[in-house]
């Protein structure tokens, strides 16, 4: 039996004893299809992610922070701290310091001002982009 991949399907194959005698009479019969087709697989995911992705922007906006607000400050997420516009770095600054405050009295950012939050936005990665960017140069220009 031979297992083989087709068109989204997985299908059992099998391989008849005159494919391997006579090159030219192969015989492949179909056996079963598979029990999960790919689009019930793939409709399964994407339901999961939107209802995880709904999870973490409600998080998000009860303290008024963006998902890059998140990122470990390791040295490249700090050198694209430093490319970022000195307002966009304080106000980076001032959301983690809300969220710890709101974070330390138990309590939630205010409804209307949760609706303002856009939590999803980038604004760190084109930096990131440029600080790996510069490390690949650095790394080709000095062996």
């Amino acid at each position: 039996m031979v297992c083989m991949l087709l068109s989204g399907c997985a299908h059992h194959l099998c391989l008849s004893s005159a494919s391997f005698t006579a090159p030219f009479r192969r015989s492949i019969t179909r056996v079963r299809p598979s029990l999960f087709p790919m689009s019930v697989i793939t409709k399964f995911w994407d339901g999961l992610r939107s209802s995880y992705t709904k999870l973490v922007v409600g998080e998000l906006n009860n303290y008024g922070l963006r998902y890059q607000d998140l990122f470990l400050e390791d040295q490249a997420v700090t050198k694209a701290i430093h490319h970022l516009s000195p307002e966009e770095q304080v106000a980076r600054e001032r959301r983690i310091k809300r969220a710890i405050e709101i974070s330390l009295k138990k309590k939630y950012l205010p409804a209307d001002l949760q609706k303002m939050q856009t939590p999803l936005k980038p604004y760190l990665s084109h930096a990131l982009d440029e600080v790996e960017a510069e490390e690949t140069e650095r790394k080709l220009l000095n062996p």
